[in-house]
């Protein structure tokens, strides 16, 4: 029998997300289920986090490694679909800041940055976009 070893660590989103590597959630997880009262108080509890300089502890995230930049998501993939979500949210936030001419150079800016630290890498043979969180069949369409 081969066991798995694992290892605990407290992570931001930023280093979760900004670091190259690639999360898949399994088909057999079930399909992403959040409601807009969940959505709305995980936005306060980050919003209240920043306000007040803390750190948000999200909880814990299972995941599994394949290789040095593919890990499957096996424990609260709704959480980070969420978080994913609200991010997308700031992002067309700031298009629409874009749209009505308010600081649109540097809200360009900060939409690639967020979009590239966040939400998907750019491969630089390919140029082609990969997203950094791959939902189930019946979600990755819903979200992305």
């Amino acid at each position: 029998m081969q066991f798995s070893s694992f290892r605990t660590e407290t992570l931001s989103f930023r280093s979760l997300f900004g670091n190259g590597l690639f999360y898949t959630v399994p088909t057999f997880q079930s399909d992403y289920n959040c409601s807009l009262k969940v959505l709305d108080e995980l936005w306060a509890d980050v919003i209240s986090a920043v306000d007040s300089d803390e750190k948000y502890y999200q909880g814990i995230v299972l995941l599994k490694e394949h290789d040095s930049r593919n890990i499957e998501v096996l424990l609260d993939q709704q959480k980070l679909t969420a978080l994913t979500l609200l991010v997308l949210s700031v992002i067309q936030n700031l298009k629409s800041l874009v749209d009505d001419q308010e600081d649109a150079e540097q809200n360009l800016v900060r939409i690639n940055q967020i979009w590239h630290s966040f939400i998907s890498n750019l491969d630089p043979v390919t140029l082609k976009e990969r997203y950094k969180l791959s939902l189930n069949k019946h979600d990755n369409d819903y979200c992305f």
